[in-house]
């Protein structure tokens, strides 16, 4: 739940949730060299609770936002749906998706773009001018 949680949060539509999924669990797999999701949506998931709610925002960063935790927040920022729940178990299979690391949607278009190396998802932000990053 909690990694489906994270996909209902950075997939733009139900097409795009097998292959952020799959983004996913290539930067989890052992040897990937990964340590850190870095996701916006555990990012916002923290800045987004009310300052004066009485929460302690930077003990919330350590076990909820990826951009500092490594792996998995320590539950769900989302009641993710049932395609959500689909995607977390079966992660797109499409050859242009496999070994990609990185995505980046642009919001004025609706396109998500997928990338192999971070060389590759930079230029994709800057062509884009992509802005809403950690």
């Amino acid at each position: 739940v909690i990694f489906a949680s994270m996909i209902q949060g950075e997939a733009d539509t139900t097409t795009n949730m097998a292959k952020v999924s799959r983004v996913l669990h290539n930067r989890l797999a052992p040897g990937s060299g990964f340590t850190k999701l870095q996701l916006c949506s555990t990012r916002d998931y923290v800045n987004h609770l009310p300052q004066d709610a009485g929460f302690d925002v930077e003990a919330l960063k350590q076990v909820y936002n990826t951009y500092y935790r490594e792996g998995l927040p320590i539950g769900a920022i989302n009641n993710p749906g049932l395609d959500a729940l689909t995607a977390a178990l079966n992660p797109s299979n499409d050859a242009t998706i496999k070994q990609c690391y990185y995505f980046a949607t642009d919001y004025k278009t609706g396109i998500t773009y997928f990338s192999k190396t971070y060389a590759e998802h930079q230029a994709v932000i800057k062509k884009y001018g992509i802005t809403d990053i950690g």
